[in-house]
């Protein structure tokens, strides 16, 4: 039923965007399988009003590639990602904003599936890009160093992972300061990569200094504050053990 005098694809379209931000809501609160449900109705009403090629019905298409990726269906996931990369690589070009992060997307849905070639062989290209388009001190191209690295340490190439993580800490504290969030999140990933290059020392410096800070900044009982005093504390075990 729909309002005297709006057209029906008017309404539609609200709906939808009511659906798509019902989905951002419950997915900041972990629910995705609300958020699934939500975003599949989105899209549907999406592509039968705007298209497939519309750029609003590729967010959305985003947006519930993200929600099956976090239900754990990957093959549901890559589907949605890969299709939503094909249409904007095709219109907007390699190079936009838009086509990068659908090609990110679809290397953290690879990273998943635990297609670690795959992945890498995307953000390498997107990293290559971002780099080139915006700078090496740009915010997206800090966040691709550090998807990279993090895919070259679950690939084993600790050396690369400690290499961009390095890379991307030293400009962090630089651009965002040393207690900055991102900051503190590469430098939890560049303890873990010293650690599992048998750096034990230099683990156990940067995971003090990074429990220390994010205890100050976001509190005690917040997860990536535990999580940083998990890390440490495997890292002291091992350091105790091969004493």
């Amino acid at each position: 039923m729909f309002a005297r005098g709006v057209p029906e694809a008017e309404c539609a379209l609200e709906a939808s965007k009511l659906g798509l931000h019902s989905g951002l809501l419950a997915t900041v609160k972990g629910d995705s399988r609300t958020a699934r449900r939500f975003e599949e109705r989105a899209v549907e009403v999406l592509r039968r009003v705007l298209g497939d090629v519309h750029q609003d019905t590729l967010t959305a298409t985003n947006n519930l590639a993200e929600s099956l990726r976090n239900q754990g269906d990957y093959a549901g996931a890559r589907a949605l990602n890969e299709r939503a990369l094909d249409v904007r690589t095709r219109t907007l070009g390699e190079e936009h904003p838009h086509t990068l992060h659908s090609m990110n997307n679809l290397a953290l849905t690879l990273l998943a599936q635990g297609d670690y070639a795959g992945a890498r062989s995307l953000q390498e290209r997107v990293l290559e890009l971002v780099r080139r388009l915006l700078g090496e001190d740009h915010p997206s191209t800090l966040v691709s160093m550090n998807n990279l690295a993090e895919t070259l340490r679950t690939q084993g190439d600790y050396k690369g992972a400690r290499s961009w993580q390095e890379r991307a800490l030293k400009v962090m504290r630089r651009v965002l300061g040393e207690e900055h969030p991102e900051a503190l999140t590469s430098m939890n990933n560049l303890a873990l990569a010293l650690f599992q290059i048998g750096d034990i020392t230099g683990a156990r410096v940067l995971l003090r200094k990074c429990l220390e800070s994010r205890t100050k900044v976001l509190g005690a009982n917040h997860p990536y504050t535990l999580e940083t005093a998990r890390n440490l504390e495997i890292v002291e075990k091992a350091g105790s053990a091969s004493a």
